[in-house]
């Protein structure tokens, strides 16, 4: 975007307008030993005094103009460089995204291995599980229905 020369040149015409009306406003100064600063004349009769305003001289306009301008061309590489970029990581991302980086993962059926029977796991030594017997009494009763 070229919005940036735009933004610079007004922020220019800006400060420089307003240093038009510094210029013509005078400050008082007021109080003991005038250590108060006004806009306004003192009740005491203070000293006026009209305030200095550094103005930029041709040269140092040039050399602004000069920044200015080459920051602007500065942006526009980075720009055009951050946009190859993206451009390049959109068309690798293309490809990949899968889980364990198989690809498009809904577009490609999962290979379907034979399933492997279980074995009975290793008996460790020392330990032994057993299930208690069920008791005679539960047996002997029967269930009656009301």
């Amino acid at each position: 975007m070229n919005t940036l020369p735009a933004l610079l040149v007004a922020c220019t015409l800006i400060v420089l307008s307003g240093s038009g009306l510094a210029q013509n406003t005078k400050v008082y100064r007021c109080g003991p030993e005038g250590r108060e600063l006004s806009q306004k004349p003192c009740d005491d009769g203070g000293q006026a005094l009209t305030p200095k305003i550094d103005q930029p001289d041709a040269e140092q306009r040039r050399q602004a103009a000069e920044t200015a301008k080459r920051d602007a061309q500065l942006a526009k590489q980075l720009e055009r460089d951050r946009r190859q970029r993206e451009a390049e990581n959109a068309r690798q991302a293309q490809g990949a995204a899968g889980i364990h980086g198989r690809g498009n993962a809904a577009a490609e059926e999962p290979e379907k291995k034979p399933a492997k029977k279980a074995k009975a796991p290793a008996k460790p030594e020392g330990f032994t599980v057993t299930t208690p017997k069920p008791s005679k009494e539960r047996k002997a009763a029967p269930a009656t229905k009301p």
